[in-house]
């Protein structure tokens, strides 16, 4: 499962990791947090995610051979290391795959095909999934770099077709409530998504050209964060942030709404392709983080055999561990930051630290 890819396709992959399901999920809750001002919580987010990434990439830097399972190994020592490995992918990864697998299936039964089970949803995509990470990281990469072009002439469509509906007069009135509001706003947007990037330390080993790693995260950071701070900008200037704060899909809400001359109508369909393509990506980095971390950890020769029974187990989780939308809401709202700040703030930076300490030491030893 170990390919090689190209910094231009690992920024595609962040990108769209990056916009994923919160480019459709996010933008009316940050809306209900922070009202007109909603727009200014994602510029406020995106600079935490780019100082996130600079934390990553300086962990990176001093293991650049090495996946995220391996350096906790050779910090941490290697017992105690597999073990805050094993926690990490059981505990992040893991869930995170389950989440975005339940976000897949509750779009896809709520408003396209309201009459399609749930469990039938979840098990075709999967199964994508799986198919994916069998064929490996460069093919993904491909696919990806195939389909991102594509994505974003989606969301220009979009974009474009809704400047009618624009009504600049709703950003009024600005910092009404004080920076409270997007303070609080900005706060679950950078546990979703920008904590979760952390686990990019297990593909930026893959990457081809090691000094041009940092330049290619922090560019498809910005563009992800791009891509949610104009969703949530047209979800405050089209519809208003009273009708914006109660829509569970903003940008689904607006491709209804899209009219040119009587001839093109309702093209949600253009919001559900760009997502589908975004939320794929998601659950392929995920779900190969979860494969690969396993196999690292357990010195597993061949990961591909983990396949099967991890997308079972994904796939019963997703279904449980999350009793309704609703309640997936208020996780994301009040736990999930929280929660990702001990995988992707705190570890990070303790391993960055006994790192450094060892190299001071090993220095010292040295001269002495």
């Amino acid at each position: 499962m170990k390919n090689q890819i190209s910094v231009r396709q690992f920024t595609i992959l962040v990108a769209l990791f990056t916009a994923g399901n919160p480019v459709l999920l996010l933008p009316g809750t940050l809306v209900s947090k922070a009202g007109p001002d909603a727009w200014i919580a994602t510029g406020v987010s995106l600079v935490a995610g780019c100082l996130l990434v600079l934390l990553f990439h300086a962990l990176y830097s001093r293991f650049p051979e090495q996946n995220l399972m391996e350096i906790m190994e050779e910090v941490l020592g290697k017992w105690i290391g597999k073990i805050v490995a094993l926690l990490f992918i059981l505990a992040y990864p893991l869930l995170l795959t389950a989440l975005v697998l339940r976000d897949v299936g509750d779009f896809i039964t709520s408003q396209p095909f309201p009459e399609t089970p749930i469990l039938a949803v979840e098990i075709l995509f999967i199964l994508v999934v799986m198919l994916g990470v069998h064929l490996g990281m460069e093919v993904m990469a491909r696919t990806a770099e195939l389909f991102f072009p594509l994505s974003i002439l989606l969301l220009l469509i979009w974009m474009f077709a809704l400047l009618p509906e624009l009504q600049l007069d709703r950003l009024q009135p600005m910092l009404e409530k004080g920076f409270s509001p997007v303070w609080e706003a900005s706060i679950i947007l950078v546990g979703f998504p920008y904590l979760e990037l952390v686990i990019f330390l297990m593909i930026m080993p893959l990457v081809n050209e090691k000094k041009k790693v940092r330049r290619g995260f922090l560019t498809g950071v910005v563009l992800g964060g791009a891509m949610i701070a104009v969703v949530t900008f047209y979800a405050v200037t089209a519809l208003g942030v009273s009708y914006a704060a109660i829509k569970q899909y903003p940008a689904y809400e607006l491709g209804q709404m899209i009219s040119i001359e009587g001839f093109l109508e309702r093209i949600e369909v253009i919001v559900a392709g760009f997502w589908l393509i975004s939320i794929f990506v998601r659950a392929y980095i995920s779900f190969f983080v979860l494969i690969s971390g396993f196999s690292s950890i357990f010195g597993i020769k061949d990961a591909r055999s983990l396949i099967a029974p991890m997308g079972i187990l994904v796939t019963v989780l997703s279904l449980h561990i999350i009793p309704n939308t609703s309640y997936l809401m208020r996780f994301t709202e009040k736990i999930w930051t929280p929660y990702g700040m001990i995988f992707g703030l705190f570890l990070p930076m303790l391993l960055w630290g006994i790192g450094m300490l060892r190299k001071k030491s090993s220095q010292t030893n040295t001269s002495a």
